[in-house]
């Protein structure tokens, strides 16, 4: 789901032709997973235990796994065309850029690989800002 909330600033070159640029707010839901395995993971702690995870007999097993979702914020910038048909009918051609803000993930340990020894439960995985684009072709009717 996204959607924004815009401005438009256009030009007529031609009695039914507009040109125009549009940007405003824009939001989005954005999911993430994530998940940490590796043939043979280790790390050691100097002074301390070492963890390690993902070695198995038939290959890797995921280690930590985690997943998030949100509604992300930010912003949106484009430009289109719009022609008029005839009458109260018009048809769109419009591209639109969108980024929303960044947001994290904690994974969590699947399982403890060593009881009784401090492993580590869980750790923190930032992803950068969500950026896409969007092209959008429309027949539009105006009431009046």
């Amino acid at each position: 789901m996204v959607g924004t909330v815009r401005g438009r600033l256009g030009w007529l070159p031609w009695n039914n032709l507009l040109i125009y640029g549009t940007g405003g707010f824009a939001y989005g839901r954005v999911n993430h997973t994530g998940s940490l395995s590796s043939p043979g993971l280790a790390i050691n702690v100097i002074g301390g235990p070492g963890f390690s995870c993902g070695s198995t007999l038939n290959g890797t097993t995921p280690c930590f796994a985690g997943s998030s979702g949100n509604t992300a914020t930010g912003w949106t910038a484009g430009g289109g065309v719009e022609y008029a048909l005839w009458q109260q009918w018009s048809l769109k051609l419009e591209y639109l850029y969108v980024r929303l803000a960044s947001n994290g993930l904690t994974e969590t340990a699947l399982s403890v690989p060593f009881p009784g020894l401090n492993t580590p439960a869980s750790f923190n995985a930032n992803f950068s800002h969500t950026n896409f684009n969007v092209v959008r072709v429309g027949l539009n009717y105006q009431f009046h």
